[in-house]
């Protein structure tokens, strides 16, 4: 499958899966998962990674709530759709794959929270239609509970 011909409209994003998304695959850093299309035509990907979320952003997350210990989050490090099939409700789909692989990875490693950094306001009103919440004083970074998650899969099924 050839990553060059992908783009989304964001360098970032298309430069990372051409250029970087091997790499941290081999590095174990993040996982890299590829939404196809029946030609074998690149459609779009998302990445995930663990993340720990430091008190002072659990603070800005929650607002004044007392908060104590930092949070166990999965990252959902990147997620992108080709310019040629935006607009029609994959990236929702693809997301939902990704709510679906944190569940499964929730079974045997736990984590609180999914959190996103949105690339730019379009993208974070995308999460927030789809069940994020964005932090306090960081709106472009969003989370969502991981039993939210898992009620929204059991839901669809």
């Amino acid at each position: 499958m050839r990553r060059s011909n992908f783009s989304c409209g964001n360098t970032e994003l298309d430069r990372w899966l051409r250029t970087h998304a091997s790499q941290a695959e081999r590095d174990h850093t993040a996982r890299t998962f590829l939404a196809v299309d029946e030609d074998e035509l690149l459609v779009g990907y998302y990445s995930l990674t663990t993340y720990r979320l430091a008190l002072p952003a659990v603070m800005d997350a929650l607002g004044h709530e007392e908060v104590r210990y930092p949070k166990s989050a999965l990252l959902l490090a990147r997620l992108a759709i080709d310019r040629l099939y935006q607009r029609q409700g994959i990236g929702s789909e693809i997301l939902v794959d990704a709510f679906i692989r944190a569940c499964l990875v929730s079974n045997d490693v736990a984590f609180e929270w999914v959190i996103v950094e949105a690339i730019d306001s379009e993208a974070a009103n995308f999460y927030r239609r789809n069940g994020f919440t964005p932090f306090n004083e960081t709106p472009l970074r969003l989370f969502i509970k991981t039993k939210d998650i898992q009620r929204h899969v059991r839901t669809r099924n």
